[in-house]
């Protein structure tokens, strides 16, 4: 029998939460399903096939838009072929080489151990492969009517981080920056400075009702 990976809620008109909840990483994409087109913050870790929720909830043509390229974040990238990230040195080998299982399966074995918590049973022969992306910048307006998105750059937690603040219902997604739960800055390519300065710029925005974080919750009411 497959697993069903994914917990879906609606939290808002055409706004859905798309929870992995049933491992360790506990990561949440979001869906916006505007009039034509659609808006997937984040494509989760790939295990499941997280299009196929997707279709569940809008037959409408999908963009894809990468909080950050860690593993957990763009596993289901390969399942759609409008994908956007905010280039980095940093995340141009991930792009370009993809991260095979073999690399995969020590990660999750880390981490698994680091969270006291075993990951569920998945295929081990999964990876993530390369995929081809358009160019995000710092200040880009992304229009998904009614719904309008703001590309804030915010590195820390990695050089390539991103939240985006939707206007129209003043949500905050805020990928890995902020969340319920540890924020990882002791990474290789992690950033503490960065990630103050970061949190200084999105304090800029005030008029946010709620805010959507990258894992654990769906909505943290905090600012």
């Amino acid at each position: 029998m497959k697993k069903n990976w994914f917990t879906v809620k609606q939290l808002y008109p055409n706004v859905w939460g798309i929870g992995e909840f049933l491992h360790f990483e506990k990561v949440i994409s979001y869906l916006f399903v505007g009039n034509d087109k659609t808006l997937l913050f984040d494509s989760g870790m790939g295990i499941g096939n997280i299009k196929n929720t997707v279709r569940k909830i809008t037959a409408l043509p999908v963009k894809v838009v990468n909080s950050h390229c860690h593993y957990d974040h763009i596993g289901g990238n390969k399942l759609f072929t409008d994908i956007s990230i905010l280039e980095t040195n940093w995340n141009k080998s991930i792009v370009k080489n993809g991260i095979n299982a073999k690399k995969l399966k020590i990660l999750f074995k880390k981490y698994s151990k680091e969270h006291s918590n075993k990951l569920n049973s998945y295929d081990e022969t999964y990876s993530i492969p390369p995929f081809n992306y358009t160019k995000l910048s710092d200040g880009q307006i992304i229009n998904i009517k009614p719904f309008r998105f703001v590309v804030i750059h915010t590195p820390g937690h990695t050089p390539d981080s991103i939240c985006l603040y939707e206007t129209t219902n003043k949500l905050l997604l805020t990928g890995d920056t902020i969340y319920d739960g540890p924020i990882y800055l002791h990474l290789k390519e992690s950033n503490a400075d960065d990630y103050t300065k970061s949190i200084i710029k999105i304090k800029k925005y005030k008029k946010v009702i709620d805010v959507l974080p990258g894992h654990n919750s769906f909505s943290m009411k905090i600012i």
